[in-house]
């Protein structure tokens, strides 16, 4: 809300702080008192400017679809056309993004230079009102727009107005010695009677601000004219004009200003709706005037009345007039869209002023549909269609409609025919109405009744086939108008003609289609004509290149039918596609063409090596809903930390992961493996010594071995490499491993790796996992219970309640730091936490410096239980080390079949299935993580003088154990491993092992310190009577 700020100027700024304070509070709460009131005003005064806006403002409202067909106008052979869609450019010059940045060019086209050359016709007319409007006119061309202002063309002479006044170029000529003359004619276009005129004049007058003072007179003159666009202008002009004068708030009522605007913006909507309820009951007023105001006051409300949309809407077919049409203002500004169909009825009303509110209504909506409705509208008050449709309600609708459809603008060409003096501006307005849409356009090049001369002389078939495809598209259309049926149907015939000698066999069916149409013309000798053309047509090779064409086609048929049994046929597999000489002689060379670079092709081919390809991935284990997904990595080369799902959502490229064992590589792996539909291998990086082409070949057979077709797969993205465990290997499997990574920049790799001391490839990028927070821990380790096994004791609040009490008591804060950070980085350990989890659930409470010691004991209590015997720990611990040592992954079935079913249960090994060739079952054993077979191996590792710890010091695959043994070790003998693995790594230079292990035996001696007890640790919740919270026992074993 505005309060009026008029009352001239007085000093307002030297009254007391008290005094200026009184007046505020005062106009605050006269302006709280009579809000509603002053809002009511408000907006009946807005819709009444709305309703009384005149159509003259309405003429730039040409939507850029309506602005990019006029452009397409600028290609026609009709130079007329291209004159009446230059003026309408120029019109919207200002108006229209990129209007005159698009008209620029073409002002200095070979089109606009031709006519200027001519010096007469509408086209040079045309162009010097656009080079003016541009600021491109050259001194010469002044006389010649100051001839045309004098014309009685009124179309020309609003554009001509425009060029003078705002044309750059023209203006600055007119500035030249005596500015007098410029200001005596912008005083002259002040009493045109044409608005816009006058509107651009009185504009002028104002931007030349106190210079124009003494014409303040004639600008106050237009505060009564009867168009308001011209009196706002005006209003706007004076203030320019006569500088001081009006009123400014001093620097305190400023705030006073914004507040009570602010303020009365934030309570509109209420007061509108309140407004609304209150106004409502006179839609049903037997007096039409009572109704018609009750609908102002509806309208005026906007959208707070939208309750009473069907009420109004049964007010549409009123008895009354203005009734009716103020039923369609309500609905416009209630936002009511649902009933289109009854307001267009309304196109059709007795009324005048109904009918043009409802042609507002409908083009406000862009319910393109009703079209045609508005284009027989067009000549509604007997003027000439040329004349009557700039100025018209219809047309303005229409404009806002653009692009119409394709037989709309064919109803507007129909209506041309009873026009022929407005020929080209029926034309230029039916390329702005297209929009720019290529089958009008296309249309319109051949439509028009042009003569010879316009219409083209050469058509490449292409085209003509586009053009007889619109051209039937269009024919039903034309049926209502004979002339318009007569000009399609010659100009079908000229384009079967313009086509004779490049129509094939496949356009028989479109001119059968026109041969039909034009029979059924008023020249049938047409359909004659056309009938030539396609028997002229030549037949398709029928002899040697069509038998060549069927072999094919019945040899591609052949390998397509072995392709879809290939998967389920050894046969046909190891015949047809593995041997290199069949394939070759029968495939024509074309078959592994197609194979190697088909995606789907490829897919195919290694569809029964997939088993084979993801064996080692032991996702037959891997349940994608119990993964954690929030996780997060850090980028090596930004430092940036984000979650590992969104840093790598999918393989794309190549990748390095770094993170400590237990951390969730392989476990990411899985998940992006199950994710994905992309072919793809996953080799443990043990196999691959002799190099990663060799150990895929290993898993393949027949074409999919060939090294050609694996480097193609792998090069182009075909393939997805997921390669783990890359610090188990020695030094020179990671160089042949980065070697064969370096060069395919455009493959998607996997690299996934504990940190170490060594050199990635320089295309990859590089992603270190981090430890879980405490707020992820809590999570991940409720997160568990979904995936417990059955025989879990604990469950739902029980488990959650164990998992809460159990990390309240290892993060306890009464414990020292170092202990509270040792026992943080192993519960931010996924894989030591899902222990933990796996522990609670059965009811014991876990020692974390000492998981895997503990998931022993417990295993080997169960095992004696049911067993009656020791567990064989010696035996299974010296099978885990020869693994190891051999690179052997499953453990012998037959040495430990008893053992290998408690370890299952205790979820220490896994167990892999699948059905061989000949349909017998396979089974093996695996550990489920390297940890657990360290902690077996480990134990061949202890003792006095044990010559295995000297003999792998120079082992990757071993690092594992030996950061087992400084957790083991009594604190003499690990101080002994540390000060041997230092001296090797001043012999070597290779730090990965001995530097971790320093790191941990530092973190073991601060944790291994005397600390607190928490409060209620002795609380009876089924732990273990031997659980060590206190941390390891003091000897390290």
């Amino acid at each position: 809300m505005r309060v009026s700020r008029g009352g001239g100027g007085g000093n307002h700024s030297t009254g007391v702080p008290m005094h200026r304070r009184n007046v505020g509070v005062l106009v605050l709460l006269i302006s709280l008192l009579f809000f509603g009131r002053a809002q009511v005003e408000k907006d009946r005064i807005s819709l009444e400017s709305e309703l009384d806006s005149d159509m003259w403002a309405e003429l730039t409202r040409e939507d850029d679809s309506y602005a990019w067909g006029l452009f397409a106008a600028l290609e026609d052979a009709d130079d007329e056309v291209v004159a009446q869609a230059l003026l309408s450019l120029t019109e919207v010059v200002d108006v229209v993004p990129r209007v005159r940045e698009r008209l620029k060019p073409f002002a200095r086209g070979p089109r606009v230079q031709r006519a200027l050359r001519a010096g007469e016709g509408p086209l040079w007319q045309a162009s010097l009102i656009t080079l003016g409007t541009l600021g491109m006119a050259s001194p010469d061309m002044t006389p010649h727009l100051l001839g045309m202002l004098q014309g009685q063309d009124m179309r020309l002479k609003k554009a001509t107005a425009a060029a003078r006044l705002e044309g750059p170029g023209v203006l600055g000529m007119l500035q030249v010695e005596d500015t007098r003359l410029k200001e005596a004619a912008a005083v002259a276009l002040l009493e045109d009677p044409d608005p816009e005129v006058r509107q651009r004049a009185a504009r002028f007058l104002g931007s030349m601000g106190v210079a124009a003072r003494t014409k303040a007179g004639r600008l106050r003159a237009l505060l009564d004219d009867p168009h308001e666009a011209v009196r706002t202008t005006a209003k706007e002009a004076l203030e320019s004009v006569e500088g001081e004068g009006r009123w400014k708030p001093d620097w305190w009522q400023e705030p006073i200003w914004w507040g009570l605007e602010a303020f009365g913006w934030g309570l509109e909507m209420p007061f509108k709706w309140i407004r609304a309820i209150r106004q409502g009951p006179g839609l049903l007023d037997p007096d039409p005037q009572v109704r018609e105001r009750t609908l102002f006051e509806l309208a005026s409300a906007g959208k707070a009345a939208w309750m009473y949309a069907p009420q109004i809407t049964e007010l549409l077919e009123d008895s009354d007039p203005g009734v009716r049409n103020m039923a369609v203002i309500a609905l416009m500004q209630v936002g009511s869209r649902k009933e289109r169909s009854r307001i267009a009825e309304l196109v059709d009303d007795p009324d005048r002023m109904v009918r043009y509110q409802a042609m507002d209504a409908l083009s406000q909506w862009g319910a393109r549909e009703y079209a045609s409705r508005l284009i027989l509208r067009l000549n509604e008050d007997g003027m000439s269609l040329a004349k009557a449709s700039n100025e018209s309600k219809p047309w303005r609708a229409l404009v806002d409609m653009t692009p119409l459809a394709l037989e709309d603008v064919a109803q507007l060409l129909a209506l041309e025919a009873e026009d022929p003096e407005g020929h080209s501006t029926w034309l230029a307005r039916a390329h702005g109405l297209g929009g720019d849409n290529p089958q009008v356009e296309r249309v319109l090049r051949w439509l028009g009744w042009r003569p010879d001369s316009q219409l083209p002389r050469e058509l490449p078939i292409r085209e003509a086939r586009e053009t007889l495809r619109d051209f039937a598209a269009l024919w039903p259309h034309t049926g209502k108008y004979p002339a318009l049926r007569e000009d399609l149907a010659q100009q079908i015939s000229r384009v079967v003609l313009l086509g004779r000698g490049g129509w094939a066999q496949e356009d028989i069916p479109l001119l059968r289609v026109h041969q039909e149409n034009l029979g059924s013309s008023s020249k049938p000798s047409r359909a004659e004509s056309v009938a030539v053309v396609i028997d002229s047509i030549p037949p398709r090779e029928s002899s040697l290149l069509q038998w060549a064409a069927w072999g094919w086609a019945a040899h591609a048929g052949f390998w397509l039918l072995f392709l879809f049994v290939y998967p389920r046929s050894a046969k046909v597999q190891a015949v047809f596609f593995w041997n290199p000489w069949v394939r070759r002689l029968l495939g024509l060379g074309y078959v592994g063409l197609l194979l190697t670079w088909v995606p789907f092709l490829r897919r195919r081919l290694l569809k029964p090596f997939r088993p084979m390809l993801l064996a080692e991935a032991g996702l037959e284990h891997f349940s994608p809903q119990g993964y954690f997904g929030r996780t997060e990595v850090r980028d090596v080369s930004t430092g940036n930390r984000e979650p590992l799902l969104e840093a790598i959502p999918r393989l794309r490229g190549q990748v390095v992961l770094e993170g400590a064992s237990g951390m969730g590589k392989s476990m990411f792996i899985q998940y992006l493996l199950c994710h994905s539909k992309a072919l793809a291998v996953y080799l443990p990086a043990k196999d691959c010594k002799q190099g990663v082409l060799e150990a895929i070949q290993a898993k393949l057979e027949g074409l999919a071995r060939d090294t050609g077709f694996l480097q193609s797969l792998i090069y182009s993205g075909a393939l997805d490499i997921y390669i783990d465990g890359l610090n188990e290997v020695a030094a020179d499997t990671r160089a042949r491993v980065v070697r064969f990574v370096e060069p395919k920049f455009h493959g998607n790799i996997l690299l996934a790796t504990q940190g170490m001391d060594w050199t990635p490839p320089v295309a990859a990028r590089r992603y270190e996992l981090q430890p879980l927070t405490e707020g992820q821990v809590t999570e991940f380790l409720r997160g568990r219970e979904p995936l417990l096994g059955k025989e879990a004791k604990r469950r739902g609040a029980a488990y959650r309640e164990a998992c809460d009490h159990f990390l309240a008591q290892a993060l306890w804060p009464g414990r020292t730091e170092e202990v509270r950070r040792g026992m943080l980085e192993v519960l931010s350990n996924p894989m030591d936490l899902t222990v933990v989890a796996q522990m609670l659930a059965a009811g014991h409470t876990p020692d974390l410096f000492h998981l895997q010691e503990q998931q022993y004991e417990l295993m080997a209590r169960e095992y004696r239980a049911v067993s009656l015997g020791e567990f064989p720990l010696e035996k299974f611990s010296e099978e885990a080390y020869q693994m190891r040592l051999e690179d052997r992954g499953a453990i012998p079935e037959e040495r430990f079949r008893k053992e290998l079913l408690i370890l299952e249960d205790f979820k220490m090994v896994v167990r892999r299935e699948w059905w061989g060739a000949e349909g017998l079952e396979g089974r093996e054993w695996h550990f489920r993580h390297d940890k657990l077979q360290d902690f077996f191996i480990v134990q061949t590792f202890l003792g006095e003088s044990n010559p295995r710890v000297a003999e792998h010091l120079d082992a990757p695959r071993f690092r594992g154990v030996y950061l087992q043994l400084a957790r083991l070790l009594a604190p003499r003998q690990a101080q002994a491993l540390r000060d041997q693995l230092v001296e090797h790594a001043a012999e070597t230079h290779d730090h990965s092992v001995s530097d971790d292990v320093i790191t941990l035996l530092e973190a073991r001696w601060q944790t291994e310190q005397p600390r607190a007890q928490p409060p209620d640790s002795g609380r009876g919740d089924g732990a273990e009577p031997g659980s060590r919270w206190e941390g390891p026992c003091p000897d390290g074993a």
